[in-house]
């Protein structure tokens, strides 16, 4: 990759999905960017015949949309039996809520989360899930007292019994494609919703 964006480095990464590639990437292209003040950036791109990679160039296009992204329409299937969650706390922690349908709905599964004594101490947490089957909406809503932050919020997973998470479909993806439940979010004191 030529030198571009405002970045002196890029640090890229190479995902193969679908079929497709895609080449990850971080510049100092926006606004106010700089070496250290830097964007993730992604290219769609196709090896060369020999099997390297081509010089790749910085576009604020990206590649085409893949999918739809949101919703997900999560099939729990029998239902999953547990919950993980990789979190952080400097404060007193909090509770992750499972919820279907709503905010307010059929509470499937609730994880403490215990002050870790750092934003960036991290530790996984895991509860039983009772009462997720089929297709459903599935909220994770996050509670606790006051109203400082709760805590870190990196990845969460359900697992059935076997220990396997349950598939995702994507409208517009085929159906031969499966993934396990796993997603990132970002730091938040109030709910993350996934809708099915």
């Amino acid at each position: 990759m030529p030198s571009q964006g405002k970045s002196f480095t890029n640090h890229p990464g190479i995902i193969d999905f679908m079929g497709s590639s895609y080449f990850f990437y971080h510049n100092g292209a926006l606004a106010g960017g700089s070496g250290y003040q830097r964007s993730v950036a992604v290219e769609k791109f196709n090896y060369n015949a020999d099997g390297t990679i081509p010089t790749i160039q910085m576009t604020t296009a990206g590649p085409p949309q893949v999918g739809t992204l949101n919703p997900y329409a999560v099939a729990f299937g029998a239902g999953p039996k547990t919950f993980r969650a990789r979190v952080a706390s400097a404060n007193s922690g909090g509770k992750v809520e499972l919820r279907l349908g709503s905010n307010s709905g059929t509470l499937i599964g609730s994880c403490t989360v215990a002050g870790t004594g750092s934003w960036q101490t991290w530790t996984t947490v895991a509860c039983p899930v009772n009462g997720a089957t089929n297709t459903q909406d599935l909220l994770l809503r996050f509670t606790g007292n006051g109203s400082d932050n709760l805590f870190n919020f990196n990845w969460w997973q359900l697992n059935s019994a076997s220990g396997s998470p349950p598939e995702v479909t994507t409208p517009g993806v085929p159906a031969t494609t499966t993934r396990p439940l796993t997603t990132t979010s970002n730091p938040s004191p109030q709910c993350a919703q996934l809708y099915g």
